[in-house]
C-alpha cells in the first residue's frame, strides 16, 4: 500500500512538472527606448501646399 501511494505521489509530481514545464513564457515589459518609439505607430496623414514652380505645376503623391 505504502509503495502504490509513493508511486502515485511521484507520477504526479511528474506529470505536474511536464505540465508546468509546456507553459509559454512570460513576455518582456518594453523598456524606456522602446516607449519612446511608440510615437511612430499608427496611420500618418500629411498635409500640406506644393506651389507651381518654374519648371510647372508639381505633383507628388505621398502614401504610408
Amino acid at each position: 500500500m505504502k509503495r502504490a501511494l509513493t508511486l502515485a505521489l511521484l507520477a504526479v509530481i511528474i506529470f505536474a512538472e511536464a505540465v508546468w514545464a509546456q507553459a509559454p513564457p512570460k513576455m518582456p515589459k518594453p523598456g524606456p527606448e522602446q516607449k519612446k518609439l511608440a510615437y511612430f505607430i499608427g496611420h500618418w496623414n500629411t498635409e500640406g501646399e506644393l506651389k507651381p514652380g518654374s519648371m510647372g505645376p508639381r505633383r507628388q503623391v505621398y502614401q504610408y
